[in-house]
């Protein structure tokens, strides 16, 4: 077992003892019992007590890498700006940081028509398959 799957259980015993009044045996005990899928008495207690813990550590992973996307677009944002500075058009109602003029594309052209073809779609582009010798 990982020690992250121990510190979870760990967190879950502690929650049961705090939250819902279990002693530290009894509290162990119902988490083995829940973890191995058998219903007991506590059964409905630890199971309100899993997601509790599983909401708060979803929390606080969301909330970590929240925090590390955060920090890396700051950083490509901090290293992209003297970039967009010196290569961007400026305009007169440009905001301080400059404006990408809007560039018109040409529309793609038409596609091709199919060119017009000599025989039925059905018949082979190869001519009709090779005949075998009758006689043997």
């Amino acid at each position: 077992m990982t020690t992250a799957a121990e510190a979870a259980i760990e967190l879950h015993v502690q929650r049961l003892i705090g939250g819902h009044g279990l002693d530290e045996p009894t509290a162990r005990g119902a988490v083995d019992a829940y973890r191995r899928g058998e219903r007991d008495e506590h059964h409905d207690v630890v199971h309100r007590a899993a997601l509790e813990v599983l909401a708060e550590l979803q929390g606080h992973s969301v909330e970590a890498l929240l925090a590390a996307l955060r920090t890396v677009a700051e950083r490509c944002f901090a290293a992209l700006r003297p970039i967009l500075e010196t290569s961007t058009a400026v305009h007169p109602e440009a905001e301080p940081l400059g404006t990408v003029p809007v560039v018109d594309f040409e529309q793609p052209a038409a596609p091709r028509a199919r060119p017009v073809r000599r025989r039925p779609s059905w018949q082979s582009p190869y001519g009709p398959p090779p005949r075998r010798p009758r006689g043997r």
